[in-house]
């Protein structure tokens, strides 16, 4: 990528297919593969800042871009783009409210095609989720289809790390709130039945930040 400064700094500039690659692993997720096939830029502009997706795009057809410059304009594209991932696929109709386990979905690596831009769940995150809506064979599962365990839940025992002066102090709490790697949340102290509220590291650990 190129440069060009603004009063902020440099601003990191994208070839446009580099552009559009990155907007889709923004949505889709890492560790997958973009190749973009089919891409007819016009106009003097060889380097841009972003590409935004139009936000009704389905993988499989031809998704229209605006291509953002270093000036700020943009620049429509119409690009054919080919999303390859891991994703896990309906083995058997799966019904609403059921535990979905292993024997119910199957890894695929190939392409995706005929949903959004949203995160594809890896086959792991799936298996012993409860299924949100009925799954027919061979439906690409998304996050929304499944309630996914976040890293915490209410009710999960967590270990809470703080530091006290120069001291790092442990404890055994009980999460009060759910959340993710990074989110907030209340965890008590089943003894003092006293309540403080950490920082998620990982799951089952919780950074202490102040008692309330």
């Amino acid at each position: 990528p190129e440069a060009r400064s603004n009063a902020s700094g440099p601003v990191p500039l994208y070839s446009a297919a580099d552009a559009i690659r990155r907007a889709i692993c923004q949505r889709v997720g890492e560790g997958i593969e973009v190749a973009v096939v089919d891409l007819n830029v016009k106009g003097e502009a060889v380097a841009f800042r972003e590409a935004r997706p139009d936000p009704a795009a389905v993988l499989g057809k031809p998704i229209r871009f605006a291509l953002v410059t270093a000036d700020n304009a943009t620049l429509p594209v119409l690009a054919t783009v080919v999303v390859t991932a891991p994703h896990a696929v309906v083995k058997q109709p799966i019904v609403r409210g059921k535990a979905v386990e292993a024997a119910d979905v199957e890894v695929v690596q190939g392409p995706l095609a005929g949903i959004p831009l949203v995160r594809v769940p890896a086959a792991a995150d799936v298996v012993g989720t409860r299924a949100l809506r009925p799954m027919t064979s061979g439906t690409v599962v998304l996050s929304s289809f499944v309630q996914i365990r976040r890293a915490v839940e209410p009710g999960d025992a967590v270990t809470v790390v703080a530091l006290a002066g120069a001291i790092e102090v442990t404890g055994k709490f009980v999460a009060s709130d759910g959340g993710n790697v990074g989110d907030a949340i209340r965890v008590r102290n089943p003894d003092s039945r006293t309540f403080v509220r950490g920082r998620i590291v990982k799951p089952g650990l919780v950074g202490g930040i102040h008692e309330r």
